[in-house]
């Protein structure tokens, strides 16, 4: 990829999501204000908006001529900006706090266990080729 387009993807990325940064906070508010029901559904929190207006805007995308970005490596650069985003969430844990329960620690053994297992055997008796191995184990984490 050239410069021009790591600089068109990264503006388009940055752009869509200020814009659903810029959108969410009002309509959050107005769904506060105007819909009873909406915080059964977290409609008046603006977090919400951020991620159903950025997916949005993405899926629109797609069927735009910006698709051509995806051979510019588009969903290599969305894979690190994604990345960047889980770290970022992770930042904000207390990992100290995990002291207090150690049992999640063997919960999530298990839980991973059980994953592993059921995922090999599957593959062994369907005869799956390891990459989708891969696949299937990063979509059912995901």
């Amino acid at each position: 990829p050239s410069l021009t387009d790591l600089m068109l993807i990264v503006a388009v990325a940055f752009g869509g999501v200020g814009l659903s940064h810029a959108i969410g906070a009002p309509l959050a508010a107005w769904f506060k204000a105007n819909v009873s029901w909406a915080s059964q559904f977290s409609l008046d929190a603006p977090f919400v908006w951020v991620v159903v207006l950025s997916t949005t805007l993405g899926l629109s995308l797609s069927f735009t001529r910006a698709r051509n970005l995806e051979g510019a490596g588009a969903s290599r650069l969305g894979s690190l900006l994604l990345y960047f985003l889980i770290a970022c969430i992770g930042m904000q844990m207390d990992l100290l706090a995990l002291l207090d329960r150690p049992w999640l620690f063997l919960l999530g053994l298990i839980w991973i266990a059980v994953h592993i297992v059921l995922l090999w055997c599957l593959g062994k008796l369907l005869k799956v080729p390891f990459f989708y191995f891969a696949i299937g184990s990063q979509s059912n984490i995901g």
